[in-house]
């Protein structure tokens, strides 16, 4: 097997190793899988180490019990995007699926974004939002999303709009996530669903940048976050990591442009 076709493989063999050790997948394709296992080293250590990643959740979630109040604030979670949905009708096991999760995640301190709560608060904004909380089956008017979004965010739709040229841009709306107040933005490129997500910066919150950009993945969701002056921003989607990363590499210096005088403006206060 050559270069190009190793790279090839990885890339449709990565994003489906988790459905492979939960055997949701077709005969075919875990044939498939199990050809390129055995010719690539690089995916049988990032097999080995999502299966360890699970055993450890297990555990974690056998051994520990939440503490009371953790199961009051994962209730007021769901509430609040039930209340978002309330003219659709939500994924019910989407959300029990996230809850539990977080759950497991917030107890025992695992998974993949090991210390770095930003990029975990900007997954779940993705997960209650985008991928349980509202339904894509119509898709307001660009004067209603900029009405929703407000004065503060409203020039967000034209940098994703003018930025983002082969999406679509489905939702556009402010939400609550953790106790967050998000502006949010839904974009999707045929299977591909993305979030867009902005908010202000939590006191001692921040992310460490790696070249720019501090990237990370949890259940099949890539995350990128990047500050832009007193805000955090994240780009999240099921794409691969590349083309996450592509996204918001595309999005970021217009976002950082459009929000860099409403940081100084807050600095200002």
């Amino acid at each position: 097997m050559n270069v190009v076709q190793a790279i090839r493989g990885c890339n449709r063999v990565q994003p489906l190793l988790d459905s492979y050790i939960s055997n949701e997948l077709l005969v075919e394709t875990n044939y498939e899988i199990l050809r390129h296992l055995g010719e690539c080293e690089e995916c049988v250590s990032i097999l080995n180490g999502r299966t360890e990643a699970r055993h450890l959740l297990r555990r974690a979630a056998s051994t520990v019990t939440a503490p009371p109040e953790l199961e009051v604030r994962v209730r007021r979670s769901l509430r609040g995007v039930t209340a978002i949905s309330r003219r659709t009708r939500p994924n019910w096991h989407m959300l029990a699926a996230i809850a539990a999760g977080l759950a497991v995640l917030a107890v025992a301190g695992l998974g993949d974004f090991g210390s770095d709560p930003a990029l975990r608060l900007g997954w779940g904004n993705h997960m209650y939002c985008t991928l349980a909380g509202h339904s894509l089956e119509h898709t307001p008017t660009e004067e209603v999303m900029a009405a929703k979004l407000g004065a503060e965010y409203g020039d967000l739709l034209d940098v994703v709009r003018t930025r983002m040229t082969d999406y679509r841009l489905r939702q556009a709306h402010r939400c609550i996530t953790e106790g967050h107040k998000f502006a949010h933005l839904t974009l999707q490129k045929e299977a591909v669903l993305m979030s867009v997500s902005v908010l202000v910066r939590p006191g001692g919150m921040s992310l460490p940048q790696r070249r720019g950009m501090r990237a990370s993945v949890m259940q099949g969701v890539e995350v990128a976050g990047f500050e832009a002056g007193n805000y955090l921003v994240f780009i999240s989607s099921n794409q691969d990591r590349a083309g996450n990363l592509r996204a918001a590499a595309m999005l970021e210096p217009a976002i950082r442009e459009t929000l860099r005088t409403r940081s100084a403006g807050l600095l200002r206060r």
